[in-house]
């Protein structure tokens, strides 16, 4: 039994508690004793419950059943499923289930056929199996992966489908009622919020989405929340915003993340996790905030989450040993005597488990605060109801038993808890003392009119819920924010008469009134607050009462220290009007005009001129239905206008009014609810108009009956607005509060601001755009007021009474740019370019063209923030220069940051910026070399002059939406900032790109004229510019702004921290290397080399423990290079390592070095060797992962030195070898990989390029991470050393299997020479020992367990159970096996490749297996490398005999074609296995059996001389994937009916065992010459990949012998091959029954005969295809004859006739100048093949002569005789 133990350990606090302890900190977990369900064949790792039953999948074939089980908590002995219980069953798939949660005997399945089904089981459980659903739902066109049903609503389920949709179903009525599209991939989970009203989904493309549940359609918002490619699950949180996601990052770490609706911008809180395979399941406590997080195979993580900071924190770790899954339980399950605060259904492998958590608390109390009102398990409305538009929150129920005490209700002492107690947000408040200079010892504090500090305030008086707010006091206003680094608040409370600050009442409160305070009016306001302690609330209730003491002396009580007993009681909640909206104060509660406040209080003021007066309609009542109301509009003088609604014409006292001075807002938009404009157009006769009044947070919606109607209104409510404003000359008071020209201006003094330069009060009348859709945006006039570092826009001229009537507040210390629209007097320095001299003039022309369409733009400026753009204007350009000065110098000296503006010019000239940034522009060049980028006499760059703050705007096209489409938006270059609009003048940025993101900016290749790519670490936005000037001057201009600081640039490439300006000590020490330090001695080199596929050759440590008996090493010393073999290297990988060691002395040492080639044990192995390693070790490792060196990355850096821009560095590629062409002469780059690193040096790269390239190499060089043997090399181009080309491909010379040993001569140590193959010496050949007989031996019957995970997007993701055995040949997997050996477990872990599978799976299986072994298996994992078809014994034995290999991928299962042919062949019960093919004839063989299924039957068919273990294989086969109407049809060959020739197209040749022979195990012999000498050994298990092109394969099938000739193959190595067949088969110990007369057959690759590839087990001819190798030239004398196989439609010829011609010595002239080489020739010795007679007619000398003309003549003479 798998039990549970508490974790947690440092850091496990409370979520929102800032640092105080989790009250769940010592929560534990256990399974419930004797409550289990065992021999649970479990199909998948997922598990569903209501309160009554549970059901798992049941493993079948199909994958298609559930069992579904009831189940009580107070079960106390264990139970057994049957071994064939009853099931459901479905027809296809199921891929999701979920059981009703109010109707518990119902079920929910989404099946792979896109259906989703609902099925109806009996009461007390399922007694037989039910195949018929009760109800089918169709409208899913692709495969259905969820069914859930909602939480509130009965009888509605929600499914999503491949096809990209999420579909809500009305299952009483039986139909689809709504389906939401915008998903670009498969939905992964739905989860509804606490009332059902909205859902959020997470999917695979990575984004996270809301959705409205009864508007379809596309999402109302979205994000990108976790950036790993696996997908991620999300929750919601209960009744807030919030919802959790689990997934994972980038680097593959998982994480969980918090996201607000409201900001999606970036997460509240986002947690990182560990590194493991395992997606993390999520699940939410509504009652205690705790988030469960199910981590298969290891337990769960616990986390609290909290509406405050830190919103989201740790609590601890729950271990459980063989968990794969669970399922929380209803919560009003949990048994409340032991605290239980939450129930789990844990699915094992076998079993199911009841787990109990529980917190432990000493008393018998009811703990109320674990255990508030929860979901009471009934439908809060039907299904007609919802899809109607009501809304319901769950109905509830109290957890608390029959006369059981509350902990509430008994006093502390007696072990009780006060009801406020909520650790989640003390931390919070603490601080927040902090922040307030709270003195707790202080029996008072000193108080003033502001104060600032973190608070929690009320959101729901229900479920006792707070939220953390950012209270701010100042200048008589109460600012609230949702954080302290929010710039605009969320509501204000003006602090004025009539205003009270008071401990609630203690009726609602209890014993918790003195550390909570209200505020309130009596009337509309109504606000709670919390602290922390009693004297912290009081130092609140004190200062806000000092502030209305200030602000009305004469109403407030004269005493500045308060204590809590003398403050006035709240009124109680039976009388109080309160509200727990979150918004600010009502539009209609607010005064609106200089009024007094008992004129305020004695209700709306209706005096006045009446403007307008009609009919409009309001929607009213809980269904909000619209009703006719009778509207007037009234002007009051200077003080606004005001819009009355009434019941009627004769009513007297309005329903609601607005003031329409406080509107920001003012538009018409049609009506959506199509329903109801019918009802209203059959009233009034008309299609009415939405009347659409916004301001202050609130939002008022009329219906007036037409469109000139709903015109009409907002031009007169325009024209009240405008009336209302008085020109007032704006002020500029920068020596602090004065009075200035005798006016009265009282005085307000800048709290907490020591400066005495932030002491002024800037003030003036502006106008403002007010943007309410393209036709009707207006500027209406404002009185603007910049008062401590707050601009605060208001609807008229306030008077000191009226400053809290501000229509909108921007907080200038979160301001980004203050800046004019358009800048007359932009300048070039006399230095510009022709080029920059004409974007200016363009530039200026666009400015002159805009002036000349409103001259008032010259007056315009802008307020930017990152969310808001206010447009401002002034009466004349001078007071708009004057404005935007004093804002800009209020903004920097708040953010203490350089004033961009001073002056009326805010133009500034980067000419000397890029001079200082280039600190190597003015250095003479190094070695006497000159800059091929110099262009000035001081080598300054001439970037494009930019404006700090105006830098460039105009109108591109960019796509948008899901199709991509182009459309025009307005972009604004500002600063470090990109923004984005709907069009010129749009308030509302659309995007906004950070410049410190960007990346690089490019022309696009799609459109290279106009289009332009702007890319960042995460996007590219594809951009469209309207002409091709436009373009250049973007690009230029963008590309100038990323390059203004170098040190930025590098540290975003590195990832590291900004470069210095002066190197650090340890960079200026870094040891740079060039080739001639390695020629000289001075650095030795050791490179190991291997190549089982390819070549590979890197650098290691110069260290005898770094030797590998499966290796082949090169010791570079200088003077002598030295190769060392293993004795377990293969023939390619001795050939790679004397490549490199030749190329080394060919290219670095001018041929001048000596080669010693060594083999490991041999008598030749030198004692210097050992000496320069430190030694000779005593033993050596025996086998090498090759895969290692597959997935070392390298990266390159490029330095880029523009001669219009200043220099950058970017990342230009990061992965494995890249081509060489990345390498362009004009740039300098740097090439890492773990230790080594280069800097490549173009010819044409300038100087500075050079520099900064050499001082990012440095700078990672010293990276602590790097081993300590790194090297660091400077690699000129033309001259690159032979370890860095290894880097990449496609330099020439690289290895291709072929060696130049017979060649070697001068100071090369001498080598083998050619020996005659043994043929004797073959055939007994035996297998080497590896790591899998071992394993063999101490597992012979594997019985152990095992898990099988694929590869897919770099990921591994669990494979399907019920497909275990099945692996697809283009997939590569991961298979961890555990054995009990010798007292304990023992891991394997093999990674199966795929034939078919890309180079990138087969990487990520390599580097997965080494993850999984280090992370879970603490390393003492055996790792296995098994490719397709070449299988061991034991990984065959794993799987019991029932091993397939499928073609294709997972990915496309299914998708097969209508007819299935398996080719069944083996020996014993373990190794005989089915592989899929292509159905042909071609795949039937006399010697084995084959399967094959259709439609027109399913048939096993036996060869003549196939085996009984073959016969069983097939016939398990034919049963699994025959169809379900079909009998399974036995054939012996010979007898097969005319429906299965048709299956397989038609009767056609196949092998037929030579005519009926006795069935033989063929044999396979390599031939190659990669050592410099042709060898041969023998490749057991082999298959059709071993058929490499360079080599020459021997066939032995016994009756016929195969000389295969890989395309290109050596002509030497054919010639042996044949040769050596020719003795093989006449030496009598082979075995052969004809002898020498036995046939022997050339065989070319991609020409194979069906007697050849017959012996390869599920050969697929496509892999082999390529284009026919060339016939080679053949003279008379030597004619091609050859036969026709008839069955592979190929010309084969003897071995005989082919020998031939590899054995002529001369040739003709004329045949040497052939395209095509006659066999056997050598290329490089074309003149030897020539008679005495011919040769010297062409040459001039005999053969002898020839001989004795030095090496550079010889060329000479053959390239004149057209033989070189």
């Amino acid at each position: 039994m798998s039990g549970g133990m508490t974790g947690g350990g440092s850091g496990s606090t409370g979520a929102g508690t800032g640092g105080s302890v989790s009250r769940f900190k010592w929560m534990t977990a256990a399974p419930k004793k004797d409550w289990k369900w065992t021999n649970a064949k479990v199909g998948d790792f997922r598990i569903e419950a209501n309160a009554s039953y549970f059901a798992i999948p049941w493993s079948t074939p199909n994958a298609n059943t559930l069992a579904v089980m009831p189940f009580e908590p107070s079960e106390v002995a264990p139970r057994r499923f049957a071994d064939s219980p009853a099931l459901l069953v479905n027809n296809a798939t199921i891929l999701g289930f979920d059981l009703h949660p109010f109707v518990h005997t119902v079920a929910a399945t989404a099946a792979r056929d896109g259906a989703v089904k609902l099925w109806q089981f009996p009461e007390d459980g399922i007694r037989r199996n039910i195949e018929e659903p009760t109800l089918t739902l169709s409208g899913h066109t692709k495969r259905a992966a969820i069914a859930q049903f909602h939480p509130t609503a009965n009888h509605v389920l929600a499914s999503a489908a491949a096809d990209s949709t999420v579909r809500l179903w009305d299952l009483e009525a039986g139909k689809e009622m709504s389906s939401f599209a915008g998903h670009d991939d498969v939905a992964l989970s739905v989860s509804f919020s606490l009332d059902g009203q909205r859902f959020v989904t997470s999917c695979k493309d990575k984004k996270l989405r809301y959705f409205d549940a009864r508007k379809p359609g596309e999402a109302t918002s979205s994000t990108d929340a976790h950036d790993g490619l696996k997908g991620f699950h999300t929750v919601w949180l209960g009744e807030s915003e919030r919802v959790a996601t689990v997934g994972f990052n980038k680097a593959s770490l998982r994480e969980v993340a918090v996201w607000d609706n409201r900001k999606l911008s970036q997460p509240l809180k986002r947690h990182q996790m560990n590194m493991s395979p395992s997606m993390l399941v999520p699940f939410y406590d509504l009652g205690t905030d705790l988030i469960y997080l199910v981590d298969k195979g290891e337990g769960m993580h616990v986390f609290e989450a909290s509406d405050t900071s830190p919103h989201l924190q740790f609590v601890l770790e729950l271990k459980f040993a063989a968990i794969l899954n669970a399922k929380l339980l209803p919560k009003r399950l949990c048994d409340v005597s032991k605290c239980e605060v939450a129930q789990f259904l844990k699915l094992n492998k076998d079993m199911i488990e009841f787990v109990s958590m529980q917190v432990p608390r000493k008393t018998s109390y009811f703990q109320e605060d674990l255990f508030p009102p929860t979901p009471s398990g009934e439908p809060s409305i039907s299904s007609a109801e919802f899809f109607a538009g009501k809304l319901a929150p769950p109905k509830l129920v109290s957890l608390k038993p029959e006369g059981a005490v509350s902990v509430f209700d008994v006093p502390e002492e007696a072990g009780g808890k006060k009801r406020a107690e909520d650790v989640a947000a003390a931390a919070a408040a603490a601080a927040s003392s902090a922040a307030a200079g709270i003195d707790a010892s202080a029996p008072h504090q000193p108080l003033s009119a502001a104060l600032e500090g973190q608070l929690a305030e009320l959101t729901s008086s229900f479920f006792r819920k707070f939220r953390q707010v950012h209270l701010s006091l100042k200048d008589e206003v109460l600012y609230a924010f949702d954080s302290a680094e929010a710039s605009t608040s969320i509501y204000t409370i003006p602090i004025k008469p009539g205003l009270r600050v008071v401990h609630p009442d203690k009726d609602m409160w209890e014993q918790v009134q003195d550390v909570c305070f209200q505020v309130t009016d009596g009337r509309d306001l109504d606000r709670h607050y919390r602290a922390t302690t009693t004297k912290e609330a009081t130092h609140w209730v004190n200062t806000i009462r000092l502030a209305l003491q200030k602000a009305s002396p004469a109403a407030a009580p004269q005493q500045t220290t308060l204590s809590p007993s003398s403050l006035t009681r709240a009124p109680s909640a039976a009388n109080a009007k309160r509200t727990s909206t979150n918004g600010p104060p009502t539009a209609a509660g607010a005064p609106t005009s200089p009024a007094s406040q008992k004129a305020a209080e004695a209700g709306p003021d209706m005096t006045g001129k009446l403007v307008k007066v009609g009919t409009l309609f309001v929607q009213t009542g809980f269904f909000r239905s619209w009703k006719p109301r009778h509207v007037k509009l009234v002007r009051q003088g200077a003080s606004g206008s005001k819009l009355l609604y009434f019941e009627n014409e004769t009513s007297k006292d309005p329903l609601g009014t607005v003031d329409t001075g406080r509107l920001t807002w003012v538009s018409v938009k049609d009506l959506e609810d199509l329903q109801a404009a019918q009802h209203i157009r059959q009233k009034i006769g008309t299609i009415p108009r939405l009347l659409e009044l916004t301001g202050l947070g609130r939002t008022f919606i009329f219906q007036a009956a037409s469109d000139n109607e709903a015109n009409e209104w907002v031009r007169a409510i325009h024209a009240c607005i405008n009336f209302a404003f008085q020109a007032i000359e704006p002020k500029r008071l920068r020596s602090g509060p004065a009075q200035q020209n005798g006016e009265d201006e009282p005085d307000y003094n800048v709290c907490g601001a020591n400066d005495p330069k932030c002491n002024h009060i800037t003030r003036g009348d502006l106008v403002t755009l007010k943007e309410a859709g393209m036709m009707f945006d207006s500027w209406p006039q404002r009185w603007v007021r910049v008062d401590n570092g707050v601009l605060k826009l208001y609807p008229y001229v306030p008077e000191k009474d009226q400053l809290e009537n501000m229509l909108e507040d921007i907080h200038m210390s979160k301001v980004l740019y203050v800046r004019r629209t358009v800048n007359s007097q932009l300048s070039l320095p006399n230095t510009a370019s022709s080029q920059h001299q004409q974007q200016h003039a363009h530039s200026a022309q666009q400015e002159q063209e805009l002036i000349a369409a409103d001259p008032a733009v010259l007056t315009e400026f802008q307020v930017i923030t990152a969310t808001r753009v206010c447009f401002l204007r002034a009466s004349s350009v001078t007071k708009a220069i004057t404005w935007v000065t004093e804002l800009e110098y209020i903004r920097s000296t708040l953010q203490q940051a350089p004033v961009l503006t001073r002056s009326g010019s805010s133009a500034i000239n980067l000419f000397a910026v890029a001079t200082v940034l280039d600190p190597d522009a003015t250095s003479a060049p190094e070695d006497g070399e000159t800059d091929p980028d110099s262009h000035s006499s001081s080598g300054s760059i001439t970037p494009v002059p930019v404006n700090a703050t105006t830098t460039l705007e105009g109108y591109v096209d960019r796509p948008q939406g899901m199709l991509g489409l182009y459309s025009q938006s307005w972009m604004s270059l500002v600063g470090q900032d990109l923004f984005f609009f709907r069009y010129r003048g749009a308030t509302q940025p659309d995007k906004r790109v950070p410049m410190t993101s960007v990346q690089s900016v490019v022309e696009s290749e799609k459109d290279p004229e106009l289009g332009f790519q702007i890319k960042t670490a995460t996007a590219t936005l594809d951009l469209r510019a309207k002409t091709p000037e436009e373009r250049d001057r973007w690009c230029a201009v963008i590309m100038c702004m990323l390059q203004v600081d170098v040190a930025r640039s590098v540290a975003k490439a590195l990832h590291v921290p900004e470069v210095e300006t002066e190197d650090s000590p340890e960079v200026t020490a870094a040891v740079v290397l060039d080739r001639s330090d390695v020629h000289n001695g001075k650095k030795v080199l050791l490179i190991r080399c291997t190549a089982k596929r390819r070549g590979y050759a890197h650098l290691c440590e110069a260290k005898a423990s770094s030797l590998n008996s499966a290796c082949s090493y090169v010791l570079d010393t200088g003077k002598k290079i030295y190769q060392w073999n293993g004795t377990a290297a293969s023939r390619l990988t001795k050939a790679k390592g004397w490549d490199v060691a030749m190329r080394i002395h060919k290219h670095e040492r001018d041929g001048v070095a000596t080669i010693i080639t060594m083999e490991q044990g041999a008598r030749d192995e030198k004692k210097e060797f050992f000496d320069l390693l430190d030694g000779k070790p005593e033993s050596y490792p025996t086998t090498f992962d090759e895969s290692l060196i597959v997935a070392s990355p390298v990266k390159i850096y490029k330095v880029v030195d523009h001669k219009e821009f200043a220099k950058r560095v970017v990342v230009v590629f990061e992965g494995r070898k890249p081509s060489k062409d990345i390498l362009k002469t004009n740039f300098a780059y740097v090439v890492e990989s773990e230790a080594e690193i280069y800097v490549w040096q173009g010819k044409s790269s300038s100087q500075t390029q050079r520099k900064l390239a050499l001082r990012i190499a440095k700078t990672l060089y010293v990276q602590p991470e790097r081993p300590s043997w790194k090297i660091l090399f400077k690699v000129l181009e033309g001259q690159e050393m032979v370890l860095f080309k290894e880097k990449f491909d496609g330099f020439p010379g690289l290895f291709q299997g072929t060696s130049m040993m017979a060649e070697a001569k001068g100071n090369i140590a001498q080598t083998a020479v050619q020996q005659t193959i043994d043929p004797l010496v073959l055939y007994n050949s035996t297998p080497r020992r590896s790591k899998e007989d071992e394993l063999f031996e101490n597992d012979p019957k594997p019985e152990g367990r095992f898990k099988i995970w694929r590869i897919s997007d770099f990921e591994m993701e669990p494979f399907p159970r019920g497909l275990y055995g099945q692996l697809f040949g283009g997939d590569s997997y991961v298979i961890q096996y555990t054995y009990f050996f010798k007292n304990s477990d023992r891991h394997v872990i093999y990674y199966w490749q795929g034939k078919d599978s890309s180079v990138t799976e087969k990487g990520a299986s390599a580097l997965w297996t080494i993850e999984l072994d280090d992370k879970e298996l603490g390393g003492e994992a055996t790792q296995l490398r098994t490719t397709m078809n070449k299988e061991c014994h034991h990984f065959l034995a794993m799987f019991k005999g029932k091993m397939l290999v499928r073609m294709g991928s997972f990915a496309t299962f299914g998708s097969a074609g209508s007819v299935l042919m398996f080719d069944v062949r083996g020996n014993d019960a373990i190794d005989t296995r089915g592989v899929e093919t292509v159905s042909s004839v071609a795949h039937l063989h006399s010697w084995h059996s084959a399967v094959v299924s259709g439609r027109l039957g399913t048939f096993t068919w036996h060869g003549r001389h196939s085996n009984d273990h073959e016969h069983r294989t097939a016939a398990r086969l034919a049963a699994q994937f025959k169809l379900e109407s079909q009998e399974i049809i036995s054939i012996e060959e010979g007898e097969e009916p005319p429906e299965f020739w048709e299956m397989l197209g038609a009767k056609q040749p196949y092998f037929d065992g030579y005519g009926g022979k006795e069935r033989v195990s063929p044999r396979l012999y390599s031939f190659t010459n990669a050592t410099g000498v042709v060898t041969a050994e023998q490749v057991f298990n082999f298959c059709q990949e071993d058929l490499e092109d360079e080599l020459v394969f021997v066939l032995d099938a016994l009756h016929e012998v195969y000389v295969w000739f890989g395309t290109r193959s050596k002509p030497i190595v054919r010639k042996y091959a044949m040769e050596t067949a020719q003795a093989y088969v006449a030496n009598a110990g082979t075995k052969h029954p004809k002898g020498k007369n036995t046939p022997l057959w050339v065989i070319n690759s991609g020409k194979e005969s069906i007697n050849f590839l017959a012996h390869f087990h599920g050969w697929a001819r496509e892999l082999l295809e390529r284009p026919a190798e060339p016939a080679a030239a053949s003279s008379s004398r030597s004619p091609r004859k050859g036969s026709i196989d008839k069955k592979g439609g190929h010309v084969i010829r003897s071995v005989q006739e082919v020998l031939v011609e590899y054995t002529l010595e001369i040739y003709t002239y004329e045949e040497l100048l052939q395209e095509v080489l006659p066999p056997g020739v050598d290329s490089r010795k074309l003149e030897t093949y020539l008679s005495e007679h011919e040769f010297k007619k062409l040459f001039g000398m005999t053969k002898r002569e020839y001989e004795a003309v030095p090496p550079w003549k010889k060329d000479n003479l053959k390239k004149a005789a057209n033989l070189y």
